[in-house]
Order: structure tokens, then C-alpha cells, then sequence
């Protein structure tokens, strides 16, 4: 049982010194921000240091990690504790900062420490794209998609993704894409070893024509990042906190996922009114930071994203911990009508309201802001003015009821479990599959004509 948990929770975003399966942070993941951190990081906007003169002389100007009082031009958060942190129009000031040889994460999630794992001095490793022991051990079939397919970031840092086409697949016979993100700690090859996506890939009707099955499955490999929240979250994730949602985005992985979406679409191979993000813990947040970016906001090469379907994620866009001042929560959260459907447990450790929340709380999970399934939902509804969201409860037994389960029947274990199971019914034992929820939802909604 341990192993196996081990194995789950590596690919679906568990984190911090215990099992908890949900979005959470290290403490204090990054240096002390009065010592310099090697150039090369990512940098965003910060103040303009006032200019300083001596005897008539104008001095040089500040410098990162000075201490003096002023935030140099151009210096990230991380290497100067005088630049702000938070700014609640667009989320933390700059990108997370990815983990480097000069810049180590050293801070990380129990799915790497559990193994030995004691640093991560590198920003991202390619994805392997095939089915690996835990899936053919849990009865998934075995599938080898080849070498991951590539895209430079503009820090030169490689990123990959897994990509499978339908046989038939080509301008003249368009699929839809799916993009699938996986959760903290995780990997490409979730999507062969905890899902049932890519069996569906070859064949189901995702576009509601049978001249066109199947759809194209794209999985992404996330990057080694810095995590800014409050337990021990260092790791392989999708940066949900730099809410830069412009064209170009300098959150590095909305980038990537544009140039990888433009990139198909110029290859005319994806059917472009059905572009969908599908995401699992942290991917789901991630999912539904870019959905509503790219919702409103085409990719440079023009290109929408049609609609998400989620497990077990929260509100992008709330704060990094629950006392981080100025706040990174969103001010004001964007609107957006994108179609969107989060399917989690009534028991969960994205908790299913805030009840439940602090009792998890209580018995020792560390639950992030934004992890509170009733409240993100009701803030979409409300703060966003979404019209088009839809929230399925599913029981440990996987069956779906409209309220969310009693504080004294939610442990912190049958949360961890629930978060940790994908709901195809395979993980779960039910043997009754939601994932066609998912998908039927993504079928239903495609950009409008």
C-alpha cells in the first residue's frame, strides 16, 4: 500500500511533509531574499529606484539583494527582499523561479523524499512517453508513443510533451486536441499510468461526427519550480501564481502551451473549434488559469480553447498562503464564459466546502487558499460571471450525489485516497468511469461558430 500511494501521489500533485495530495507549498522555498540569486532567473516588473546623488555625483544605481531599501529595475521578488512580492492584478510580481544548479530546490515534495531525493538542481526533465510499472501493474494497457516532441523556452530550458494522433489524422481529416496536465510531482507519462485517456484516444467521438474518431492527446511535462506556498512543494508542476494572461505571456508555461497549440494548428491537423485542457490537482488549476486566458484571449496564431474538464483542482487565482501580504490573490478575477466542469469527491483534499476544509485542517492537511471545491466554484459563478460551470460530487464509491460528505466521515486518509484515485473507476476499484464525463462535457461544448 505504501508503494503504491507513493507511486499515485507522484504523478497527482501530493506534497509537504505528509500525504496530502493537495496543491501546497514549501516552507519558504525560496533563499532569503537579502542574498543575491545567480542572473539567469526569470525577472519580472518591479519599481524604478529613485535616483541618489552625493557631493553632486549621481550614484550607480541599486543593485539586487542590496538591502537599501529600493527595488531595482528589473529584479525579480526572490533575489531582493525590498521588491514586492505579490501584486493583485496579476498574482506573484514575477514567474516561479525554476530550480538550477546555482538555484536548488531543496525544499520538496514527499514524493521525491521518499525516495531519497534530497535536491533538484535542474529546471525539467523530457517527458518519456510510454506506460510505465504502476500502469501495467494497476492492468492499463502498455502503449509507446515514441520520443516526446520539443519547444524551447525563452531561457533555452527544453520542454516536452507526449503526442498521440488518431490513425487517419491529417489536414483534410482534423481532430480535436486534448491537452492533458498532470498534478504536482508528476510527470507526461501520468496520462499512460493513472488515466484511461490515451485508450480513448484512437476512437472516441469527441467530435460528434464518426467520419472523425478519436482526438489528438497531448501531455505535458511540467518544469522544477520554487514553490511559494506553506508546506514543503518544490517540484514538477505548472506555474498557476504569475497570472500574466497576456499574448505574449511571460508565464512560461501559458507560453508553452500557446506555442504548442499554434504549432499543431499550423500543421492543420486539430480541429481548431475544439482545442480542450483537461487537468488532475494542480494540472486542474493550471487547466482553468490558461482555459480562462485563452478563452477570452486568442494564442498568437489566433487559436481558442473551446473548454476544461477538471479532477480535483482549485481557484487559480487566490493567494499563496493565508497570511502573505500584499495579497497574490486576483483583484478583480477575471471574467470569462468559458465552459468548464469540475468532477472531485464529496470527500477530498481539494475540500469539497469549507466545513470540511477545517476539518481537514484540524487533523493536520495543510489545505492551500483557493483548495475549497464549493468555494472556487461559487467564485467562477459570481467574481468571473461564468455562466457555463458545472460541478460533479462523486462518493469513494464513485457515485454521484449533490452534497458533499459529513466533516466526521471526510479522514484525512479517505481524502488522500480520493484525491489520489482518477475517476475511471480502474484506481478507485468502483469500476464505474467517469473520465466519459469529462469528455462528453468537452464534446458538448465547442467554440461557438
Amino acid at each position: 500500500m505504501v508503494l503504491a500511494l507513493a507511486a499515485l501521489q507522484c504523478c497527482n500533485g501530493q506534497g509537504g511533509g505528509r500525504d496530502d495530495g493537495s496543491d501546497e507549498g514549501a516552507p519558504d522555498p525560496l533563499p532569503d531574499r537579502d542574498e543575491a540569486v545567480p542572473d539567469g532567473t526569470d525577472e519580472g516588473p518591479a519599481e524604478t529606484p529613485e535616483e541618489r546623488t552625493d557631493d553632486g555625483g549621481e550614484e550607480p544605481a541599486a543593485a539586487c539583494g542590496d538591502g537599501d531599501g529600493y527595488c531595482p529595475d528589473g529584479c525579480p521578488y526572490y533575489r531582493d527582499a525590498d521588491c514586492p512580492m505579490c501584486d493583485p492584478s496579476i498574482g506573484l510580481t514575477s514567474p516561479l523561479p525554476v530550480c538550477s544548479e546555482d538555484f536548488p530546490c531543496r525544499d520538496l515534495l514527499v514524493t521525491y523524499t521518499r525516495q531519497g531525493i534530497t535536491e533538484i538542481a535542474r529546471a525539467a526533465d523530457a517527458a518519456v512517453c510510454v506506460t510505465g510499472t504502476a500502469g501495467t501493474e494497476a492492468g492499463r494497457p502498455s502503449y509507446d508513443d515514441g520520443p516526446p516532441r520539443v519547444w524551447a523556452d525563452d531561457d533555452g530550458t527544453a520542454r516536452t510533451w507526449c503526442e498521440f494522433r488518431p490513425p487517419g489524422t491529417a489536414p483534410d481529416s482534423q481532430r480535436p486536441l486534448v491537452i492533458f496536465v498532470h498534478g504536482s510531482g508528476g510527470t507526461a507519462a501520468t496520462v499512460y499510468d493513472y488515466t484511461s485517456l490515451r485508450s480513448r484516444a484512437p476512437d472516441y467521438d469527441l467530435s460528434g461526427d464518426p467520419a472523425h474518431p478519436g482526438f489528438i492527446l497531448v501531455s505535458s511535462q511540467g518544469r522544477y519550480l520554487h514553490w511559494p506556498t506553506s508546506s514543503a512543494q518544490d517540484g514538477s508542476k505548472h506555474d498557476t501564481y504569475h497570472r500574466d494572461l497576456g499574448v505574449p505571456s511571460a508565464n512560461r508555461d501559458i507560453a508553452f502551451f500557446d506555442a504548442v497549440i499554434d504549432e499543431l494548428a499550423d500543421e492543420g491537423v486539430i480541429d481548431e473549434s475544439r482545442i480542450y485542457v483537461v487537468g488532475w490537482s494542480n494540472g486542474a488549476r493550471y487547466a482553468a488559469l490558461y482555459g480562462i486566458a485563452r478563452h477570452a484571449t486568442a494564442t498568437a496564431g489566433g487559436h481558442n480553447v473551446a473548454a476544461v474538464a477538471v479532477y480535483s483542482g482549485g481557484d487559480p487565482f487566490e493567494n499563496t498562503t493565508d497570511d502573505q501580504v500584499p495579497s497574490c490573490r486576483q483583484d478583480p478575477y477575471p471574467a470569462t464564459e468559458l465552459p468548464y466542469l469540475l468532477v472531485s469527491r464529496t470527500c477530498d483534499e481539494i475540500a469539497c466546502n469549507e466545513a470540511q476544509a477545517q476539518a481537514l485542517r484540524d487533523g493536520g492537511v495543510d489545505v492551500t487558499p483557493g483548495n475549497v471545491a464549493e468555494t472556487w466554484i461559487e467564485a467562477l459563478r459570481t467574481l468571473s460571471g461564468d455562466p457555463s460551470v458545472e460541478w460533479s460530487r462523486l462518493t469513494y464509491e464513485a457515485q454521484h450525489v449533490n452534497l458533499c460528505a459529513p466533516v466526521d466521515l471526510c479522514t484525512p486518509m479517505i481524502a488522500l485516497l480520493n484525491h489520489l484515485h482518477w475517476p475511471d473507476g480502474i484506481d478507485d476499484g468502483s469500476g464505474l468511469d467517469h473520465e466519459n464525463d469529462l469528455l462528453d462535457f468537452l464534446r458538448d461544448n465547442p467554440l461557438a461558430p
